[in-house]
Parts: C-alpha cells; structure tokens; sequence
C-alpha cells in the first residue's frame, strides 16, 4: 500500500530533471490516493486473512469496478516511475520490479499479497540505496570528503 507514493516520492527529490521531477511528484500524489484507497478498503470493510496453498492470503473487498484494473493499476505506479526516472539504476530496477510482479502473480495467486510484500521488502533495499547513491552523487545526502595532498 506504499510503495505507490514510495517509489515516486523517493526518486522526485533527486531527479535531475525538472519535468521528470514534477512527473515523479504526480505518480506520488496518484500512489497516495491509491495507497489510501487500498488502506481504507483493507481498515474500514470486511477483510480477512487465512492460510491457502502455504501461504498467507489475504481477502480484502474492493469495489466491483475496479477490481480487475487494481493489479496494474497498482504494479503502473510502482514501475512506470521507474522508468521515468534518469536516476542512474531505476531502469534495472523497474524491469526487476516488472519481472518479480509478473512472477509472483503466476506462481502465487492465492497468496500474493503476502508474497509480494516479502518481494517488496527486498526491492525497497535496492531504492533505498539507489535514492542515497543518487544523493551522495548530488551532494545532498552523502558528503565526499575530498582531500587537497
């Protein structure tokens, strides 16, 4: 339910370029909305959990309508941004996103939610580091100690 806001807010504050920056700084608006309206369905209608082929499954009502598009809408504000970005390693990490997205929905359906969130946990490392590395290179987080000898 984060990684819609994440992934773009992430990446806004170190994107060169300005047009991208306000692109990443859309998705991350859309991520929140649908990371509120995946919150909200999950917190506020009846949900449950239980354990379906060894994994963990989760069944959450969403709106009639809008179920069959919530996969890729939800994967589009993931990796879309990814690929919008000039951040040196999103594009790897846009199609390692991609893949793994595509893999856990053809090995795990029943359970995966629980799966791709453990997928996730993974992926959100690499963005961390990716976002400090792109930091450290715009001198904003990491600072490079430069000697004069």
């Amino acid at each position: 339910m984060l990684w819609p806001a994440y992934i773009p807010g992430a990446l806004a504050p170190i994107e060169a370029s300005r047009e991208r920056r306000w692109a990443l700084v859309g998705f991350s608006g859309g991520g929140l909305a649908l990371g509120a309206y995946l919150m909200s369905c999950a917190t506020l209608r009846r949900s449950d959990a239980c354990i379906a082929f060894d994994n963990l499954y989760y069944w959450v009502q969403f709106d009639a309508p809008l179920k069959p598009f919530m996969a890729l809408t939800y994967a589009t504000f993931i990796i879309v941004p990814l690929f919008v970005s000039s951040v040196r390693g999103t594009t790897l990490l846009a199609v390692v996103a991609f893949l793994s997205f595509s893999a856990t929905g053809l090995l795990y359906r029943a359970g995966f939610i629980s799966v791709w969130c453990f997928v996730a946990a993974v992926l959100s490392g690499i963005t961390a580091s990716i976002s400090a590395l792109g930091r450290g290179t715009r001198g904003r987080l990491l600072a490079v100690p430069t000697s004069n000898q």
